[in-house]
């Protein structure tokens, strides 16, 4: 957790603030901010308190075999030991908050004593991005070290925390803030840190994942914060991923690489399941996996789940394969009978060939290797399941009878399951599918129906509008929340405008592509539409009319899938592929970046919205 490693910078800033005091519009007192981060964080009021430095876990300055070798990154901390961090919980299980109480050399703090100069707190959601910085007076000579016991920032009695204006003038120097490294993610893991972190169960990283500063808008306190998120390659952000030579004076030149980095062998795997400690293997990637909206996912032959966890997607290098392996993938579940997966904004549900259907608990496999595998949340038992789909986080289920049924949030106890909702029982259909909230099913017939919302009543399903009947649809195609797809047989493809069915016919269809015999699949992904033709080429829709654009002509693509991230391909050999753009040119198409290489993947799957 960086706060202000240049000593000289803070000091001229707090006398500057006593000698001159100013009003900045919207600046919050102490509390009115604690209480907005409350809100925001959507945690309940005065669940933001105080803490005892001595809780906390001790932080390492060496580790590796040398003096100072995973020491904090920060000038004027040194290579002191005696720091200490630690990890607060609240009612709402997706927000977590962090505290470290740090001493420095240049303040003459000592190991052996309770005192601290630097105690600073960060507090995250990791389902909406909100995080909340609060920073401490960093008092000076005489008196430069406070604590143990520090009070919650509404009450501030003693007098510990800074003001949010304050906290948000606390520079690095050169005009750098708290975000200028914590640029990735609120929590930055770094050898100095990981254990402790480790121990509270915070070993994660998102770089995709949602992440804001409170009060970061123009005219707020923390303004400044804001333009300094950006998303790099790494695991947290510059400070240790490349850190400049400003954070790397105390820290003996260690310039920090990310796990799996053949240049980071100071990177440890833990110790699992009887195995030893070791140094960091290829691929190895210490980050609980966090499922956001649009992510991807692969499933292997052998029923390994794995979800990608490389950073951007176009117009960015992030995620790709290095020469070594393909690192940004984590693994999430390993039952041999998966079947099928499924996913939707934050949530990841899994089928499997006796019909059990289970959800992903938020905690990933050991990256050592996939034996640790957690169970998963099990959600239905049902051998006559043939068919999941999700949309906006809900699940639902196709039976091989055509019933239709809805997750309502119960799971199993003692093998039973009462967590579903009958929505139809037709034995024409053989197809759903489902985004945002809106769900749909294709009959036999090539009918297709709209759920209305209405649940069945008895044997009485009325909650279905009819908005297609043409027997030549062999598929539906669904994107965003509104973009629906009929592929056809002859591989022409029609779009819904929205109007249903009525007395005269099916109006509410838009012809975007005439009869090609060459498609062989039809992906969409937030408003773009994709078909794969036989022999290998990728085309993607321009919009109007019945125009496409090639992206690719690779004769080894055997399937492609598109969320609101992008599109990836996957070959035969199980070689994995992300469209970065541009499209082809003159028979050239080098808009894609290899992201993984293993022959066992059969599917890859992109999280509806």
């Amino acid at each position: 957790m960086k706060t202000h490693p240049l000593r000289p910078f803070v000091l001229f800033l707090l006398l500057g603030v006593l000698l001159f005091p100013f009003t900045v519009k919207g600046e919050q007192t102490l509390s009115e901010f604690t209480s907005t981060c409350e809100s925001e964080l959507q945690i309940p009021q005065n669940s933001i308190t105080g803490f005892d430095c001595r809780n906390g876990e001790l932080l390492p300055t060496e580790q590796f075999g040398k003096k100072c070798d995973s020491q904090a990154l920060l000038d004027g901390v040194g290579c002191l030991d005696g720091s200490r961090l630690g990890a607060m919980t609240f009612s709402n299980p997706d927000v977590v908050g962090v505290w470290v109480c740090r001493k420095y050399t240049t303040f003459h703090d000592k190991p052996e004593n309770d005192k601290y100069h630097d105690i600073a707190m960060i507090i995250n959601n990791r389902k909406n991005g909100k995080t909340c910085f609060f920073q401490n007076n960093l008092p000076e000579l005489p008196n430069p070290s406070e604590g143990p016991v520090v009070p919650g920032p509404k009450a501030n009695s003693p007098p510990v925390w800074l003001s949010p204006a304050e906290t948000s003038r606390v520079e690095l120097g050169f005009g750098k803030v708290c975000t200028s490294c914590h640029n990735n993610d609120p929590f930055i893991v770094t050898p100095h840190v990981a254990e402790a972190l480790k121990f509270h169960g915070l070993l994660r990283f998102n770089p995709r994942g949602p992440y804001s500063v409170v009060q970061s808008e123009p005219g707020q306190d923390f303004a400044r914060f804001k333009g300094e998120i950006f998303r790099v390659e790494g695991c947290g952000g510059l400070c240790h991923y490349d850190p400049p030579p400003l954070l790397r004076t105390d820290a003996k030149n260690k310039n920090w690489m990310p796990p799996g980095h053949p240049n980071a062998p100071h990177w440890k795997t833990p110790a699992f399941l009887g195995n030893p400690e070791l140094d960091t293997p290829e691929g190895y990637s210490p980050y609980n996996f966090n499922p956001s909206p649009g992510q991807f996912y692969t499933l292997r032959a052998n029923g390994e789940i794995r979800g990608f966890n490389g950073a951007g997607f176009i117009g960015s290098e992030g995620g790709s394969c290095n020469n070594i392996d393909c690192p940004h993938w984590t693994v999430l579940g390993n039952r041999t009978d998966t079947a099928e997966i499924a996913a939707s904004g934050t949530k990841l549900y899994s089928r499997e060939t006796t019909g059990f259907i289970r959800e992903f608990t938020d905690v990933q496999c050991t990256q050592i290797n996939s034996s640790g595998c957690p169970d998963w949340l099990l959600l239905d038992n049902n051998p006559n399941t043939a068919q999941i789909v999700s949309g906006d986080g809900k699940l639902y289920q196709m039976w091989h009878d055509g019933t239709i049924w809805q997750y309502t949030g119960t799971p199993c106890k003692d093998n039973n399951c009462p967590g579903w909702q009958q929505l139809d029982h037709n034995a024409n259909t053989v197809e759903i599918v489902a985004s945002g909230n809106n769900l749909y099913q294709r009959h036999k017939s090539g009918a297709v129906w709209e759920f209305t919302g209405k649940p069945c009543s008895g044997n009485s399903c009325p909650g279905w509008q009819m908005i297609a009947n043409d027997a030549r649809t062999i598929q539906l195609v669904i994107g965003n929340r509104v973009s629906l797809y009929m592929f056809q047989q002859a591989g022409a493809i029609w779009k819904y405008t929205g109007t249903p069915c009525n007395s005269t016919g099916c109006p509410g269809w838009r012809l975007v592509d005439f009869d090609n015999t060459n498609t062989k699949q039809v992906a969409a992904g937030s408003d773009n539409l994709y078909r794969l033709h036989k022999d290998g080429a990728i085309w993607r829709y321009k919009g109007t009319d019945q125009n496409w654009e090639q992206l690719d002509n690779h004769t080894f693509t055997t399937e492609i899938s598109a969320s609101v991230n992008g599109l990836l391909q996957l070959h035969t050999q199980g070689d994995v592929y992300k469209y970065n753009g541009p499209v082809c040119s003159n028979g050239s198409c080098p808009g894609w970046i290899k992201i993984q290489n293993n022959r066992n993947t059969t599917d890859i799957v992109g999280a509806r919205q």
